[in-house]
C-alpha cells in the first residue's frame, strides 16, 4: 500500500483517535485534496527544470517525515498542517515519474514500467472515467 493510500485510509480514523471534531477533520481532508492539485499543477514546470530524480527524492523524504509528524502530532491545528504538506507532494510525484521513464527506457516498454507508478488511485479513477464498459 502507498503513502497515498494509507493517508486517504487513515486519516479520518487518526483524527478520531486524537478528539479530532467531524469538521476539523473534514476541513483537513479537503484541505488535502486541494494541495492535491496544487502539487499537481506545480510538478509538471518544476520536472520541466530540475532534475526529476532530486524532485522525487525531496518529495518522497517529505512524505516520511510527514508520516513521522502525522504520528507525533499532539495537537488539532497540526492534523490541518500535516493535511496539506502531505497534499503538496502526495500526486507531485506523477509528474517526474514517467518523465524520468520515458528518458530511460524504451517507449515500447513504458507501459508495463509505469504500470505500478499509475495503477494506484489516479489510475483506478482514471480507468472509471475513461472506462466504455458499464459498471456491473
Amino acid at each position: 500500500m502507498t503513502t497515498t493510500g494509507l493517508m486517504d485510509t487513515h486519516l479520518v480514523s487518526i483524527a478520531h483517535d486524537h478528539g479530532v471534531s467531524t469538521a476539523l477533520t473534514g476541513t483537513a481532508v479537503s484541505l488535502l485534496a486541494a494541495a492535491n492539485i496544487a502539487g499537481t499543477v506545480a510538478s509538471g514546470p518544476l520536472s520541466d527544470r530540475y532534475s526529476c530524480a532530486r524532485i522525487l527524492a525531496v518529495l518522497y523524504g517529505v512524505r516520511a517525515l510527514i508520516m513521522i509528524l502525522l504520528a507525533l502530532a499532539l495537537y488539532r491545528a497540526w492534523l490541518v498542517v500535516i493535511s496539506v504538506a502531505f497534499g503538496l507532494v502526495d500526486f507531485a510525484t506523477l509528474a517526474p515519474t514517467p518523465l524520468i521513464a520515458t528518458r530511460n527506457f524504451p517507449v515500447a516498454s513504458l507501459g508495463p514500467r509505469l504500470r505500478p507508478a499509475v495503477d494506484g488511485a489516479p489510475g483506478r479513477l482514471r480507468g472509471r472515467l475513461l472506462s466504455t464498459r458499464s459498471a456491473p
